[in-house]
């Protein structure tokens, strides 16, 4: 279904699976595969086909039909026998128009039509939630990654530092038991790489199924990703907010829905009192013989007696308007905590990444100094396995603070209503399948 204006983007071709999967690659898959995103997709267009149902009883319908008759009669008078054939087509046309209602179909339609606009923001909105999942795996494989390099990067470290002390035994610089804690921090970072190693395994299935790639096909190469840059980093909260809570598609849903309510509560209440209608219907045979009926019927109607229940769906529909505003609300209220703490998780992760970054390169700086003072038998192992743990705890804090920080940049992004990376623009929807 071609996007012009609300509704579904042109579709594009299916996005392919490379040796490497970027991460605009992982979202447009998931935009095309991802069952979530079709079922809200679906629901859409079921709406949209709704509008169109309601305002048809806006527009005049014309009914043709074609009949052919072979009537034999007989008939009996007396002695005689009498045979009637009538055979041939007969052609039909009618056409009905109601020229004028106190604005009940018009109502449908309106109601039709703002639940329309409703679903495309649901639509919208799980699609940006299947958006933020898939780039909050992404990076969680990536961290995984990156935290399995670390890992092995450790055992060599402890391998290199079980061999210095080794050495340092055999020619007699070092007592024997420093052996033993270099064995054994070698035993404890080869397990450590091995739960590394499973955490990993998992986010890649999980990222799997998230894009919609099939279970046996390996997950191609996930390219390293920068260090962030945090110039861009918002910083005035009340403007924030304020975006977030008037651009969220969630919100808008609900709001879209309190007005179609209202139209809907509109047109009960005109069916609950005094109903008017004017009709106009024409209707033609056009064989054996030409014959037309033309007819003008005005109606004016009033529920009498139906045992309240007209005047029970009009007030009912009134307490949805309200119930429905109320929901808004305190919709509106989370949205500002959710906005609020992903403001303030933001900001901080900018400050970790930094502090994060000072640290490795200190830790770094300090273990090639203290592993050389080993080799050239200078330090103790108890030296070198303290700067070891220093370094592997920098390379994983900042690990962690730079993916924390991509995955709370887009978490503000989906709390705001912010475009998200490979979201269409506007309000449309990608084609799904």
């Amino acid at each position: 279904m071609a996007g012009q204006g609300k509704g579904p983007a042109s579709a594009q071709a299916e996005p392919g699976v490379g040796s490497t999967l970027t991460i605009e690659d992982a979202v447009a898959l998931a935009c095309r595969r991802n069952g979530t995103i079709g079922a809200a997709y679906y629901v859409y267009l079921s709406a949209h086909q709704a509008t169109l149902q309601a305002f048809a009883p806006l527009l005049p319908s014309l009914s043709g039909s074609y009949q052919y008759n072979a009537d034999r009669t007989a008939s009996v008078l007396g002695s005689q026998t009498y045979i009637t054939d009538t055979n041939g087509p007969s052609y039909n046309a009618n056409a009905t128009w109601r020229v004028f209602d106190l604005g009940v179909r018009n109502d449908a339609f309106l109601s039709a039509k703002r639940a329309e606009e409703s679903e495309l923001d649901n639509a919208r909105q799980t699609l940006r939630q299947v958006v933020f999942n898939v780039q909050d795996q992404y990076f969680e494989t990536l961290r995984a990654s990156e935290l399995e390099k670390v890992s092995r990067t450790e055992v060599e470290r402890a391998q290199t530092i079980f061999d210095q002390t080794s050495e340092q035994v055999r020619v007699g610089k070092t007592a024997q038991k420093d052996v033993l804690q270099a064995k054994a921090d070698l035993a404890n970072a080869k397990v450590t790489e091995l739960q590394a190693r499973n955490t990993s395994a998992t986010d890649i299935a999980t990222l799997k199924s998230l894009i919609g790639l099939p279970s046996r096909d390996p997950l191609p190469t996930l390219p390293p990703y920068p260090m962030p840059d945090t110039t861009q980093v918002p910083n005035d909260l009340n403007k924030v907010l304020d975006d977030g809570v008037a651009n969220r598609p969630d919100l808008l849903a609900q709001r879209a829905n309190i007005r179609s309510l209202d139209f809907t509560a509109r047109s009960l209440a005109v069916q609950a009192g005094v109903n008017v209608t004017l009709d106009a219907t024409f209707g033609a045979s056009f064989a054996p013989s030409y014959l037309e009926n033309r007819l003008i019927t005005f109606t004016v109607s009033y529920p009498v007696f139906d045992g309240g229940a007209s005047r029970a769906a009009a007030r009912a529909a009134g307490y949805n308007v309200k119930s429905a505003k109320e929901t808004l609300a305190q919709a509106e209220r989370d949205a500002r905590a959710q906005i609020e703490t992903a403001f303030v998780v933001l900001r901080q992760n900018v400050e970790r990444l930094s502090a994060a970054k000072d640290a490795y390169d200190a830790a770094l700086e300090n273990y090639n100094a203290a592993s050389e003072s080993q080799r050239l038998g200078a330090s103790t192992i108890i030296d070198v396995l303290t700067a070891n743990v220093s370094l592997i705890t920098a390379e994983s804090n900042q690990i962690q603070a730079v993916y924390d920080y991509y995955i709370s940049d887009v978490q503000l992004r989906l709390a705001t209503g912010e475009r998200l990376l490979g979201e269409p623009a506007g309000d449309r929807l990608p084609q799904y399948k």
